[in-house]
Formats: structure tokens, sequence, C-alpha cells
């Protein structure tokens, strides 16, 4: 799916990996079939994006998931939708990312790789400051798209 150029641009940018980063990818495999009222998922398409991106550096390993064999694994993860990415780096937390990462949300990925393996948010400190005070653990959403 990537270009050799693409590739090679990815690579010098994985050069700023600093700590392994898992990568688990939620998938419900596709039958083929037109099932009324379902939408087909891009799971396919998500796995193999991402077996070409871990393959781009050591620090990087793809764990998948197929939700129809192991929903337990799906439950426990809160995975609503596939393909569902789950992002973990030596740091607490984790980040998800929903649907295909492709186009605008292709470079949102390769980003996001790069902050999980530094464990450095981009969050200015007044904020993190602020937000250590709270009482108890939150969860942060960000919604990306071009529109």
């Amino acid at each position: 799916m990537l270009q050799a150029r693409d590739r090679q641009a990815i690579q010098e940018r994985f050069t700023r990996l600093v700590q392994p980063v898992t990568l688990t990818l939620f998938i419900q495999p596709e039958s083929g079939l037109y099932i009324p009222g379902r939408q087909p998922t891009t799971s396919r398409e998500t796995r193999q994006l991402l077996e070409e991106v871990v393959s781009l550096s050591d620090l990087l390993s793809l764990q998948v998931v197929d939700v129809t064999t192991d929903p337990a694994a799906a439950e426990a993860a809160q995975v609503i939708g596939v393909p569902t990415l789950i992002l973990r780096g030596p740091e607490d937390g984790r980040v998800r990312m929903l649907g295909l990462p492709a186009g605008y949300e292709f470079a949102t990925l390769i980003e996001t790789i790069l902050a999980v393996s530094s464990g450095e948010t981009g969050i200015a400190g007044e904020v993190v400051a602020a937000l250590d005070q709270l009482p108890e653990p939150i969860d942060i959403q960000v919604f990306v798209t071009p529109t």
C-alpha cells in the first residue's frame, strides 16, 4: 500500500522512536457477502497498512485480535467498532483510533506512534499540572477529521 518514497520518509521519521510501541488491531474478517444493514469493514486494508508500517522499525509490533473469535478481548478493550487500533507505549495510558488510518488520518497515525514512543503528549505544562490535580483519572478524547 505504501510507495517506496513514502516508506523511506516514514523510516526516516521512525529514527526518532524512543521506546517500543505495540499496536493492537481489532478486526472482523469480511465474509465477502453483502449483509443488508451492515456496513463492510476496512479490517483487511487496515491490517495490510499496519503490517507495512510496523515493518519499518524494530521498535514497533502489531497484534491482531479477531473480535469474532475473541469477544472477551474486544469487550475488555471496550471496542465499539472495527477496525479499532490501540497504541501502547512505555507510559501509562493508551491511544485508540477508529477506522482505516488512511488519507489525512495516516499522518496522524505516524505522529501518534512517535508521541506514544516518546511519552510526550505535546500538552502545555500548565494543562498537565491542572489535570494532575483532578481527584480521579479521566479519559481525554480527541477527534481528528479534515472536515
